[in-house]
């Protein structure tokens, strides 16, 4: 399990800004109970952020004032940025139950190469791109893969029963939900091949669905 250090934040409101410039994220622990201010390490939020995301348990160390450690198994469930910018400015945490399923929002990531694509010319359409899940806390997961690499025809399709998971996860989606489809290409009259209007609409009428800007030609991003 990935692991974080926080300390309890005293000063609340006007010693924001100056934490920042030390290189500090203020953060909010809530969950369990009354909530606690935090704050951590801005470089080692970044890496733990980076290998659990929003959807994988973490162990937070927080270190009082008395020295003593208090353990608690979190989720990060929201990071604000700067307006203008990339930087993270707040993040919260949530204490979870390890005897209690929760939610959380996983995305989905695209591998492999459609012979659809490579070989007929079609535009690959991804028509969901995270679904929600419902656990155990030590059963979360990071991301689920996509292998479009079984897209060989216009006619194959991957839908959300074709998603793999680990036992003890469940998808909170329709089953029959198209989650990536090739569309082909379409001749215009200066027989120049063009992907088909429309059937992306189609193919989008699901939650989520991909926008025409949103299919991309070639291979996935």
């Amino acid at each position: 399990m990935t692991e974080l250090t926080a300390q309890i934040r005293e000063k609340i409101g006007g010693g924001i800004k100056t934490l920042r410039r030390r290189g500090i994220l203020p953060a909010i622990l809530y969950g369990k109970g009354k909530n606690l201010p935090l704050q951590v390490n801005y470089q080692d939020f970044i890496k733990v952020l980076n290998a659990a995301g929003e959807s994988t348990l973490v162990k937070l160390k927080v270190e009082g004032s008395n020295g003593q450690i208090e353990e608690k198994n979190i989720l990060i469930h929201d990071v604000k940025k700067e307006p203008i910018g990339d930087k993270f400015i707040h993040a919260d945490f949530y204490e979870v139950s390890m005897s209690e399923k929760i939610t959380a929002a996983v995305p989905l990531v695209f591998v492999g190469e459609s012979p659809a694509v490579k070989a007929l010319g079609g535009t690959l359409v991804k028509n969901v791109n995270e679904v929600e899940i419902k656990a155990l806390a030590k059963d979360l997961i990071r991301d689920i893969e996509v292998n479009v690499g079984v897209l060989a025809t216009f006619d194959d399709r991957i839908d959300i029963k074709d998603l793999a998971v680990p036992s003890g996860v469940e998808i909170l989606a329709e089953l029959n939900e198209v989650v990536a489809l090739v569309l082909p290409p379409r001749k215009e009259e200066g027989g120049v091949a063009t992907p088909a209007e429309g059937e992306a609409t189609e193919a989008g009428k699901e939650k989520g669905g991909a926008k025409p800007d949103e299919a991309e030609e070639g291979e996935e991003k």
